[in-house]
């Protein structure tokens, strides 16, 4: 949260347009859009992860993700669901994906970024 009210959130330089992606050092099958750079990184040590900059999905973003996609693989939407409308954010980035490719949604309350061991980032991206 901001510091001071009529504050950003987080600090962002350079185009939010342009967003690149974060990887894991084995190929991999699963790419989970985050909310925000710090949620993305962390996810990025158990698979490829997208920070989308916010609770939308652009039309760059959404060209990112088409070109990654392929046969097999599959996109997971997580972002931080602090409220209903994050939430619902999350459902219609999941629909506007669904005519593409494999897409999933994670709709817990803890965001990617506060989970400390890389075990617990895996179970929930594996659904384990």
């Amino acid at each position: 949260r901001p510091l001071k009210d009529n504050l950003p959130k987080w600090v962002l330089l350079g185009s939010k347009l342009v967003a690149p992606f974060t990887q894991a050092e084995t190929p991999p099958d699963t790419l989970v859009l985050t909310e925000d750079y710090c949620s993305a990184l962390r996810v990025s040590r158990s698979c490829a992860a997208l920070a989308l900059m916010g609770t939308s999905l652009n039309n760059n973003a959404l060209s990112l993700i088409t070109k990654w996609y392929k046969e097999g693989r599959r996109v997971l939407v997580w972002l931080d669901n602090d409220s209903q409308a994050v939430v619902q954010r999350a459902k219609d980035i999941r629909k506007r994906l669904d005519p593409f490719l494999r897409c999933g949604i994670i709709l817990l309350k803890k965001e990617p970024k506060h989970f400390i061991h890389d075990s617990e980032i895996r179970g929930v991206i594996n659904g384990t």
